[in-house]
């Protein structure tokens, strides 16, 4: 993690030194009047050890900070990605059930229109066994037999 920020800040101080020399371009060099900074390089053998300590120090606060934004980064993206899942899940479930319920009430419509059709045959068959009992066409006993089951 430590070599992805080490490299993150080279590549920001090689920027930073290459707008620096496009500054000077732009605006001189500096014999024209023009301070330029002194480089890394320059200040590495002047900069007194207690500067060097807090230099150190700030960057290492630095680096730390950086290693927590991006931890937290991390963890933002991981929660996010299992609430992606969890509601993908969710569709899952929601979209199976509808289709059983779908289904289930297709089901159900269907016995209804096969129960309907039945107690139309029924009831037809009982029109017709009762005109057949009014035109006499069984026996007395049989028909006796026959308006008590209708």
């Amino acid at each position: 993690m430590s070599t992805i920020i080490e490299a993150e800040f080279v590549e920001f101080a090689e920027h930073a030194e290459q707008t620096e020399d496009s500054q000077v371009q732009k605006f001189g060099e500096p014999s024209q009047g023009i301070r330029r900074a002194p480089k890394v390089k320059e200040t590495a053998v002047t900069m007194p050890l207690e500067r060097w300590l807090e230099v150190d120090r700030t960057l290492h606060e630095l680096y730390q900070l950086c290693e927590f934004a991006i931890w937290q980064r991390d963890q933002a993206n991981n929660r996010n990605e299992s609430a992606e899942k969890r509601a993908q899940a969710l569709e899952e479930q929601v979209a199976l059930l509808s289709t059983r319920l779908h289904l289930w009430m297709e089901e159900r419509m269907e016995n209804d229109r096969e129960s309907k059709e039945i107690r139309e045959e029924a009831e037809h068959m009982r029109r017709v066994a009762a005109e057949a009992l009014s035109l006499g066409v069984f026996d007395r006993k049989r028909r006796k037999e026959l308006l008590d089951q209708l």
